[in-house]
């Protein structure tokens, strides 16, 4: 799974290091904090279900771990091997 954040100015780029940390984390491998991160475990579903479960997903940990990012809209695309690229839109507040 890739991860692209979007933010609606530059000034923002210590929330998007945060988002792109959390994103890349997978939950259960911070030893300090077992839920950080997200969970990964439905991504061999069915496309459209794993694209919703992880949209859910993300909604829930960005809420969760970075309260200054508000997201607007999570955009899916699959590159030429198939594999899932969220593009995710956030606005800061």
């Amino acid at each position: 799974m890739k991860f692209e954040i979007e933010t609606d100015d530059d000034k923002y780029d210590d929330i998007s290091q945060c988002l792109k940390i959390l994103y890349s984390t997978n939950v259960g491998t911070s030893a300090l904090n077992r839920d950080f991160g997200l969970d990964t475990n439905f991504l061999d579903m069915p496309i459209q279900t794993a694209k919703n479960l992880m949209t859910a997903e993300i909604i829930k940990k960005t809420i969760k771990y970075e309260p200054r990012a508000n997201i607007q809209k999570i955009l899916w695309e699959k590159d030429f091997n198939g594999q899932l690229k969220a593009k995710v839109i956030i606005k800061c507040l």
